[in-house]
């Protein structure tokens, strides 16, 4: 009975820590084993690998680069058992929560709905042994969020998805602006028979779209420009209040949102996680003692959450839970229970210094190779080393950074000397990397750069996924065209010639969606937007003028998305500003 208790509870303050709700906790004991089969690192392994598996398949499924392409029979095999497999943990949790509590659950039916839709497309492909219009493909990142392991990216990607109203009011506004000054534009310039961005309305609204990007501009402006120089005022102000004000008032709203956010979470997760204490709190109170937890079941509790403690450890973090020292610990004391679990514990060494214990022979030994093979950096980080201890010394940002640097500059230096590799010799310019510490602005930006390090992770998971499916759908709609010599009689049709083996003009055909690795980069070519509109018309001359819509779309949503990141590093260097000015001038030094 104690152990089902310990187990339980262990169960909540899980749940605590990765945030989930508590209506998914396990109903009943009887619930446990279907719980406990999915909620183990084995499993948590083999669902990532299928759902990364999934994923994977595109560089397989027509169309495909021929060197990676596999039979249909194969892949769809293949992605038949992979959705079997992620299926197990849907079926399992409807065991242990129960039909009410399941069907409330958004995220579990988005991902039924979903491997519903999948599964019996699966099943068509292989019976019909041949591929359609699939663009539910792009869903399959769905699975991969739901793993265990990206946790953080779904926290992440559940707070972009809370900036978006406000960045969608504003985009709202965005496009009345743009739409304002495309009426007015054509009736100004429309009459200009040798303007063709104005030559009709809808080319106006796509012409003043593009020079939001700047990526047409002035030549958007000459034609009229040509005609009257006091056309330039009205490319003026559009730039002014679309470009230069709504763009930075978009950041603007955005950053309100993301930082007020960003309490809220943290108000939320405290409360989650008290939460789920409490409810761990009651399993773990004896017949004999209802107002605090023992020792003994301090112990059954940790041998469930983390099995690698020692016994001394978990008696020290009993005590340090029992600030009253009252040998039992009380509600309110066991509230910081995620704080202790988050505690390091090393022996503190008798003598002042590690090294006290070598004898001379190896401190002897030891200064002989380094002066034998070493530079006065490497000596440095000795130096620092032998004083300061290893676990002192690298808990320090700036001393890995140092290390890192120094480490990387001795294998550009052998292979100097060796001959080998000799492209690493350019490692030991790192060296001046280091003169970035000696100015404090520079150290709170690489502070920051660290402070935000997984977040950005995050962020680069999410814009993978977001490419991902834009690939997918860039794949079905467009990967059967050929942009050489297209566009005929066109504004872009020189982009696009290729003549005697070679072109003229920037080799613009080979942007493509014909596999997903082309898909990629086209995107990031679409990202960057310099000249994307050149891409984006070259497709809208040879499928239909409605293929801007696609392009359009993810400009705009990388724009959103642009947005947000930029937010979330400036709260992150906020945070960081404010964090230090609290701090000691000693105590800032520690930190990266």
């Amino acid at each position: 009975s104690w152990e089902l208790n310990y187990r339980e509870a262990a169960i909540f303050l899980e749940e605590g820590i990765n945030n989930d709700k508590l209506t998914s906790h396990p109903s009943c004991h009887e619930a446990l084993p279907a719980y406990l089969l999915v909620h183990n690192k084995w499993y948590y392994a083999l669902d990532f690998a299928a759902s990364l598996l999934l994923i994977l398949l595109t560089f397989t499924e027509k169309p495909a680069n021929p060197l990676f392409r596999l039979p249909v029979g194969v892949h769809s095999s293949m992605e038949l058992t992979a959705l079997v497999i992620v299926s197990v943990e849907l079926i399992m949790k409807f065991r242990w929560v129960g039909f009410k509590i399941f069907i409330h659950h958004p995220r579990s039916m988005v991902k039924v709905v979903t491997l519903l839709i999948m599964i019996a497309e699966s099943i068509l492909v292989l019976v019909r042994q041949s591929s359609h219009f699939r663009v539910t493909r792009a869903l399959r990142p769905i699975f991969l969020l739901d793993n265990h392991h990206f946790g953080g990216v779904r926290r992440y990607l559940r707070q972009v998805l809370q900036s978006m109203p406000p960045a969608i009011d504003m985009l709202g506004l965005l496009l009345f602006v743009i739409l304002f000054y495309s009426v007015l534009g054509f009736y100004l310039f429309g009459s200009n028979v040798n303007d063709p961005y104005f030559s009709t309305l809808q080319q106006a609204f796509i012409s003043l779209f593009i020079l939001l990007t700047t990526a047409n501009f002035p030549d958007v402006m000459m034609p009229s420009y040509a005609v009257t120089r006091w056309s330039c005022v009205f490319f003026i102000t559009y730039l002014s209040m679309v470009l230069y004000f709504l763009m930075n008032l978009l950041l603007a709203a955005v950053y309100a949102s993301f930082s007020s956010m960003e309490k809220n979470k943290f108000q939320q997760l405290l409360l989650h996680r008290r939460k789920a204490a409490q409810h761990a709190f009651r399993l773990l109170l004896g017949r004999n003692n209802r107002f605090g937890i023992t020792l003994q079941h301090f112990r059954g509790l940790l041998r469930h959450v983390d099995s690698s403690r020692t016994y001394r450890e978990v008696y020290l973090m009993f005590r340090l839970l029992n600030t009253s020292e009252s040998g039992i610990i009380d509600v309110n004391e066991f509230y910081h229970i995620y704080d202790v679990l988050d505690t390091k514990w090393r022996v503190r060494d008798e003598e002042p210094f590690w090294f006290s214990r070598l004898r001379s022979p190896t401190l002897a030994y030891c200064a002989q190779q380094t002066y034998a093979y070493v530079s006065f950096y490497t000596l440095e980080a000795c130096l620092k080393i032998f004083g300061m201890g290893s676990h002192d010394y690298f808990t320090s940002g700036w001393n890995c950074f140092d290390f890192t640097v120094t480490g990387v500059s001795l294998i550009g230096l052998a292979a100097e000397i060796l001959g080998h590799w000799s492209f690493l010799v350019v490692a030991r310019h790192l060296r001046i990397l280091r003169l970035f510490k000696l100015r404090k602005r520079y150290r709170d930006v690489f502070g920051t750069i660290f402070i935000l390090g997984q977040r950005l992770l995050c962020a680069g998971i999410v814009f993978f996924i977001l490419y991902y499916a834009y690939s997918i759908v860039g794949m079905e709609l467009f990967a059967e065209y050929d942009l050489t010599n297209c566009c005929k009689n066109s504004t872009v049709e020189a982009n696009f010639r290729y003549e005697n083996g070679s072109s003229s003009n920037g080799y613009y055909y080979l942007n493509n969606f014909e596999n997903v690795i082309s898909s990629y980069v086209t995107l990031f070519e679409l990202t960057v937007i310099n000249n994307w509109y050149i891409i984006m018309e070259g497709y809208a001359v040879t499928t239909t003028q409605w293929s801007r819509i696609y392009f359009m779309c993810f400009y705009l949503t990388i724009m959103m998305l642009l947005s947000i990141v930029v937010a979330s590093v400036l709260d992150g260097f906020m945070f960081r500003i404010s964090y230090k000015e609290q701090m000691t001038k000693e105590d800032g030094k520690k930190v990266f």
